[in-house]
């Protein structure tokens, strides 16, 4: 009942009927898990899932999907060069730091002006 659960809710209440078999329930509960998912950005990111039946047998598929998984970069790549901004991007003319004190918390004022050419 977590913040992905109204996503996955509304798929089980369209998808479920009557003597579903249980690949097809296992279906749609990663249908509704990736509802979740996809819905809801607090959710997770994979689907587990669990089948425990009334013979007592169990079978657990960890990582049954995983949608977002993430590739690996290139190699004549780096993710530094991907994640961060090279020096001079962004030019920064002028910045002034003015601190003052307001119940506890220092604030700072930041004034950047256009390049004189």
């Amino acid at each position: 009942m977590g913040s992905g659960s109204l996503a996955a809710m509304s798929v089980f209440e369209t998808g479920w009927t009557e003597g579903m078999s249980e690949a097809e329930a296992v279906d749609l509960v990663k249908r509704a898990i990736l509802a979740g998912i996809f819905n809801d950005l607090g959710s997770g990111s994979n689907v587990d899932t669990c089948v425990i039946r009334t013979d007592g047998t169990t079978t657990l598929d960890r990582g049954a999907v995983q949608p977002n998984d993430v590739q690996p970069i290139r190699d004549s790549i780096r993710r530094s060069d991907i994640l961060n901004m090279r020096p001079g991007t962004t030019a920064i003319l002028k910045s002034e730091f003015t601190a003052a004190k307001r119940g506890g918390v220092t604030l700072a004022d930041v004034t950047v002006t256009e390049m004189e050419t």
